[in-house]
């Protein structure tokens, strides 16, 4: 039987849970990618080579937006 991490026993010793309001997100994951962190990484299968090649297109334009907004 498949069960959800946060339904374990004990998983509030290991799991931390954090929200993050919606407004903040592009930039959330705007650092997440700068620190290096891919979907490669977390799942190496293909599909997640497209989702990182888009990721960083996303991210390129987040950039360039925050900067016209300075």
């Amino acid at each position: 039987k498949v069960e959800a991490l946060e339904n374990v026993d004990g998983a509030e010793k290991f799991l931390k849970k954090i929200e993050i309001p919606h407004v903040n997100a592009k930039s959330v994951l705007s650092t997440l990618y700068t620190l290096g962190m891919r979907f490669s990484h977390i799942y190496p299968e293909l599909p997640s080579v497209s989702k990182d090649i888009i990721l960083k297109n996303r991210v390129s334009e987040f950039y360039r937006q925050e900067e016209k907004n300075e």
